[in-house]
């Protein structure tokens, strides 16, 4: 049953990611999240994330607030050189953070909750994924998805202090206000997992470069009888630039 659990709030729990990169040339971007069902009607949560670029560094700081601006999940993560280097998740509504810590190809994972430590450490390669270097992992292997290929990764899951399996699959085209767009879906590779599941869905321009939408379980939780409990949502996307016209 525990495990059960486990899988089912990992689902997809992923960042949803905190996705990086709406747009391949976009530095910041922003997000509004609708509990999914409800025909995109409140906003529960919006979303925020910002790249600070240095010399050989490049540090992705993403934030979850709630519409008055009080900030319920923060993430910061520090690609060096092009290559993930370290990623730090800070869950303010189940009191609780995160660290993955890249030494060459060993990931060391420590999780803290109501004083409550994990740790744990495995080798990884360069599909080893946090949820804001998913995007431009599919935006990566865009040709292959796109010529009908499945793609393999493994995420990070801080809570767990270990990575689980994901492929990436383009499952078709079709209309998202008038425009053209592709889905693509990511879904736990092992069947057991798949079967207590939900995937993501992403939905992306035709050439892969923005992501516009993305339907499944994200980090905040929502409040149900005192407790927080797991959120599936659907988060429209916007490039900051396009915001402020």
């Amino acid at each position: 049953m525990r495990m059960t659990i486990f899988f089912y709030r990992i689902a997809l729990a992923l960042f949803i990611l905190s996705l990086s990169v709406v747009s391949a040339l976009a530095a910041s971007y922003t997000g509004d999240i609708f509990e999914k069902g409800t025909a995109k009607g409140s906003v529960v949560y919006r979303y925020e994330r910002e790249e600070v670029k240095t010399p050989g560094e490049v540090r992705i700081i993403t934030a979850y607030t709630e519409p008055a601006g009080k900030k319920v999940v923060e993430e910061e993560t520090l690609l060096r050189a092009g290559k993930l280097s370290s990623y730090r998740l800070t869950h303010h509504q189940l009191n609780a953070s995160g660290e993955v810590r890249i030494e060459g190809d060993q990931a060391f994972f420590t999780y803290t909750q109501k004083g409550k430590k994990k740790a744990g450490q495995e080798k990884i390669d360069e599909t080893f994924l946090v949820g804001p270097t998913i995007v431009p992992f599919v935006q990566k292997n865009w040709d292959a998805l796109m010529g009908g290929d499945e793609v393999k990764a493994r995420y990070a899951v801080p809570d767990r202090a270990e990575s689980v399996g994901f492929t990436y699959k383009k499952m078709g085209q079709g209309i998202l206000e008038g425009k053209s767009v592709v889905m693509i879906r990511m879904k736990p590779t092992s069947p057991i997992i798949a079967a207590l599941v939900d995937p993501l869905m992403f939905t992306f321009s035709p050439d892969g470069k923005e992501l516009l939408e993305l339907k499944g379980r994200t980090l905040p939780r929502k409040l149900v009888d005192g407790e927080w409990k797991d959120l599936d949502a659907e988060i429209v996307y916007r490039v900051e630039s396009e915001k402020k016209k």
